[in-house]
């Protein structure tokens, strides 16, 4: 079991480096190309997060993976939604990864929605959750966001966290509603 673990994470930090090399080398035009595909899947996993914590794993094979337009992450939702073991989903997912071979933005985004969704499915907080995403972030594209946002002219990683919460909390109300209506 040990081992597993350990090949687990070995997978995860193979596939990580991959998609730091390929977003390392964009420019900042395509960085901010991919800012609206990153800030969606941030969205999806925190969403994602919330409906576990509340409903459990279940609950992704009726909102998450109906909902979710990319492929790669639908067939994680998939996996996690059917009780895959996380060194499984891991190790099938990285196949995946390796097959399609993303580049720029999507390596990022992908790798993203691979261990988001396993840190998801091992029961993370939502503030540990969008911490870890934030780091996955190239700091320039979450700044520039970040003022955006604020209007203020330096860089408080709080407001980044304090928005991506509140349009989680947008998308669960919509959720709600429409399972309501």
């Amino acid at each position: 079991m040990k081992k597993e673990k350990a090949a687990t994470y070995m997978f995860l930090d193979d596939v990580r480096r991959d998609a730091v090399g390929k977003i390392r080398g964009l420019s900042t035009e395509e960085l901010e190309r991919g800012w609206e595909r990153i800030s969606e899947t941030v969205l999806e996993i925190m969403v994602s997060n919330e409906l576990v914590r509340r409903e459990g794993l279940l609950i992704l094979e009726l909102t998450q993976r109906k909902t979710v337009g990319d492929e790669f992450f639908r067939h994680i939702i998939g996996l996690a939604a059917d009780g895959f073991a996380p060194e499984h989903l891991v190790e099938i997912m990285t196949n995946v990864y390796w097959i399609e071979e993303p580049s720029g933005i999507d390596a990022m985004v992908n790798y993203m929605q691979l261990r988001g969704m396993l840190l998801v499915c091992l029961g993370i907080s939502c503030f540990e959750l969008s911490h870890f995403l934030q780091s996955l972030i190239p700091r320039q594209l979450l700044v520039r966001k970040a003022v955006e946002i604020s209007g203020l002219d330096a860089w408080e990683g709080h407001i980044w966290h304090r928005e991506t919460l509140r349009r989680t909390q947008e998308r669960l109300q919509k959720l709600r509603d429409q399972a309501e209506g």
